[in-house]
């Protein structure tokens, strides 16, 4: 069983970018903790309290190479991020990764940030 420390000291913000098309953005820097926290948010309210705003994806680098000649493997399948519900991402292979997200909603007042756990986990 996973355990993390509930001091939020431990959460390091590496991320935070505000989508403004409806493409997929990358996270500039690699990530190493198996522990993220991801949240996106809007400015606007709506009636609905789940909305789909996004999907999340993981990328390892292998050193294998593929046809088209890119070093990198996609693991796990995407992950929801749900619109203003902070959510908690646990990887079991402990390796650098990129981070992707493919954002359904952008524009003004919409942000997208990611904090990597760095505690000790048990």
């Amino acid at each position: 069983m996973l355990q993390l420390s509930s001091n939020s000291s431990l959460w390091v913000e590496i991320w935070q970018t505000s989508p403004n098309s409806k493409s997929e953005i990358v996270c500039p820097l690699l990530l190493q903790s198996p522990v993220i926290a991801v949240l996106i948010t809007a400015m606007t309210s709506s009636d609905r309290e789940w909305i789909l705003a996004a999907y999340l994806q993981r990328k390892i680098f292998t050193g294998l190479t593929t046809i088209d000649g890119k070093p990198d493997a996609k693991l796990n399948f995407s992950k929801k991020l749900w619109l203003n519900k902070l959510q908690l991402f646990t990887y079991s292979v402990k390796c650098e990764y990129e981070l992707s997200a493919n954002c359904f909603i952008y524009g003004n007042g919409i942000n997208l940030t990611v904090w990597e756990y760095t505690g000790e986990i048990n």
